[in-house]
């Protein structure tokens, strides 16, 4: 990464910016320019939006994906001390010792036994799965995300998946936990994950141990 594209990604770490105002700020020809910002939206660093426009004359503002900032702070040699579990639960009264509640925590303990300090929890559930964890004297969950559970059975749960996921990675690296819900909400995730390198563990289960699988 050369350093029209470090100084063009720090200008946007302060907030949005016009295009044609980069030429100015960073003291590059307007092709190289529109060169670096071509190759960052492809991607999927930076997004381009269109203010205005009349005729061939557009006014494009440059704003940083926010999913893709664990990225941009890595190829930045930019470090933050927060991690963030991004887990889920379910509540299933035919499950014995409230097992699906326990997912979280499940995870959670496994990441700490490999030396991986989880500094907040926030969990995608229903309101009934969140209402029984609450009255389970579990441990205690940063944020609840409840959504009804049709919605992680539905495709269109991506753009629920990346609204929340969006507010939680500003400040904090990210570790997402694929096991709890549904096979739509793994999916997502899944590839929410891959597109934007985010870590990934799923819980696995053998015999009577559980194990962590890093993605």
């Amino acid at each position: 990464m050369n350093q029209t594209v470090k100084s063009l990604l720090k200008l946007l770490l302060k907030g949005p910016q016009f295009q044609r105002d980069l030429p100015q700020l960073l003291k590059v020809r307007r092709p190289t320019i529109k060169y670096h910002i071509d190759l960052l939206e492809q991607k999927g660093l930076i997004k381009k939006n269109l203010i205005a426009e009349a005729g061939s004359i557009k006014v494009v503002q440059l704003e940083l994906n926010q999913l893709a900032l664990p990225q941009i702070r890595n190829l930045l040699n930019l470090s933050v001390i927060k991690t963030t579990l991004i887990s889920g639960f379910t509540f299933d009264p035919r499950i014995q010792d409230k097992e699906t509640l326990k997912l979280p925590d499940i995870a959670r303990h496994l990441l700490e036994v490999e030396n991986l300090q989880i500094d907040k929890l926030v969990c995608f559930t229903t309101e009934k799965a969140m209402e029984e964890r609450l009255k389970s004297n579990l441990p205690f969950i940063d944020r609840y995300i409840p959504y009804p559970f049709k919605v992680y059975q539905n495709p269109s749960f991506y753009q629920a998946a990346e609204r929340e996921l969006t507010q939680e990675i500003i400040d904090a690296d990210v570790i997402i936990d694929i096991t709890p819900l549904t096979k739509i909400y793994s999916i997502t995730m899944l590839n929410i994950a891959h597109l934007y390198k985010l870590p990934v563990i799923y819980i696995a289960r053998e015999n009577s141990t559980t194990k962590l699988i890093k993605f």
